[in-house]
């Protein structure tokens, strides 16, 4: 059957989540650092202009500036000015810089200009902007805003100039243009949206390679599962028919192919995994069970018994005290060759049909062919003998009835008591047991009871 899969696009979500959220992270953080990008480049240029407003103020004399009272560039005090002003224009990279003359009522005009290239004439209006105000009143100050005039848009410097009585004769103003500005934060804005763009690229790539990764890895591993559980199912029907023990759920083939074929998250897979697992736990208790189960009489086994000889040599450090029997069909052989093994399979259950009924069936070991083994914990010797005479009325009540085996069953019988400091372990008190037991079969042989033919 071919494995449809579509966990991929569950796996695409979450690759777009994660891509898009660290996206959206990175954007964010680009915003501020361009905001903080913005407030530093401008406090840099209003610091750089301020201080170029603050030398050239400090070059120019208060009292000259007083004296110039028209644009005529031929006085002295119009020269002096504008060599000054000249060289800061030249050789520092400004826009503009010149003097502006406060006319009162917050109205200023131009004092000097030395550009080169339409300058302002001397008493044209200049842009009142709360700084020029400012430094009229004797403080440096810069604009924090743009403001805009007839040459285009600026920030602006402003330095006074005193006399020597300490009044303003005139205002130094240096402008930066504020396009170049918004041109610097422009480039800083395109750089990243190419690297928003440059990570969305490279997310769907990472998510289209990823996917598609997955995609073949998920279907190798699901289709391998989709083997795997017919290959179990295959195997359990096999082990169902190996032991008669039949586990509460025998094989997965209730699960249905679409939850193999048709997973759409990891949860799924896990889903599918723990079912198979599910059914597998449970048929290795039902394999278990019967490993140590007799499947004849239903009897605890041979293993069984193995088994629970360990665990009597444990529990002799502790101080356990038991008792261990032994039991014996007698006859069996006769029984097996005059009547065939199916009626000696008869004798074999209604002897372990009385050992069960008296002893218990948990105490009870099929140990071979023809022989039980009992191991009773905390039970006194006078407790076991009582279980013996039961044990034999039992019998002598079956012999009454017609059985198909045509003799009486006889079961010889014999116990031991562990008895610290003669028995090194189980086994020395089971060889005492079964001397015992042997004692009591010769009585058996001295009878020489006769089998009949069964075909008679």
């Amino acid at each position: 059957m071919p494995v449809k899969l579509h966990i991929y696009s569950r796996i695409t979500k979450y690759l777009l989540i994660v891509g898009f959220s660290v996206l959206a992270i990175a954007i964010a953080l680009g915003i501020v650092l361009i905001q903080q990008s913005r407030s530093a480049l401008l406090s840099s240029i209003q610091g750089r202009m301020l201080d170029i407003a603050k030398s050239a103020a400090s070059m120019l004399d208060g009292d000259v500036l007083e004296k110039i009272t028209s644009g005529n560039s031929e006085t002295k005090e119009y020269k002096e000015t504008y060599s000054i002003l000249k060289r800061f224009h030249d050789k520092i990279d400004l826009e503009y810089i010149y003097c502006v003359k406060d006319m009162g009522n917050k109205k200023f005009v131009f004092l000097l200009d030395p550009s080169e290239e339409d300058p302002g004439e001397y008493g044209s209006p200049v842009v009142t902007t709360e700084e020029l105000f400012k430094a009229s009143q004797g403080e440096d100050a810069v604009n924090k805003e743009p403001y805009e005039d007839n040459w285009g848009s600026f920030y602006s410097a402003y330095s006074p100039v005193f006399t020597t009585s300490g009044k303003v004769a005139a205002i130094v103003a240096v402008d930066f243009s504020s396009e170049w500005y918004e041109q610097r934060i422009a480039e800083h804005i395109r750089t990243l949206m190419l690297t928003a763009l440059f990570a969305l690229v490279v997310i769907f790539a990472l998510a289209f390679i990823i996917t598609k990764i997955s995609r073949s890895r998920y279907r190798t591993i699901l289709h391998s599962l989709h083997q795997i559980k017919d290959e179990i199912n295959r195997l359990l029907e096999i082990i169902g028919h190996l032991t008669f023990f039949q586990s509460k759920k025998n094989d997965i083939s209730n699960l249905q192919d679409t939850i193999i074929t048709t997973v759409y998250d990891v949860k799924g897979l896990r889903d599918l995994i723990a079912s198979i697992q599910d059914a597998v736990h449970h048929k290795v208790d039902a394999v278990m069970a019967s490993a140590y189960v007799d499947d004849l009489t239903f009897l605890n086994n041979h293993a069984a018994y193995i088994k629970a000889i360990h665990e009597a040599n444990k529990k002799i450090k502790d101080g356990a005290s038991f008792i261990i029997a032994v039991f014996d069909i007698c006859g069996l052989k006769k029984i097996n060759d005059s009547c065939g093994y199916e009626t000696g399979n008869m004798a074999i259950l209604d002897a372990a049909n009385l050992l069960k009924s008296v002893f218990g069936q948990e105490n009870i070991y099929r140990y071979d062919n023809a022989a039980f083994v009992g191991i009773f914990y905390n039970i006194s010797e006078d407790a076991v003998q009582s279980q013996f005479a039961a044990f034999e009325e039992k019998i002598n009540i079956l012999n009454r009835t017609p059985n198909l085996y045509k003799a009486p069953l006889a079961i010889a019988k014999g116990y031991a008591p562990y008895t610290a400091g003669t028995d090194a372990d189980c086994n020395a008190t089971c060889k005492r047991a079964e001397q015992a037991m042997h004692n009591d079969k010769a009585k058996y042989h001295a009878q020489s009871v006769v089998i009949p033919d069964c075909g008679a």
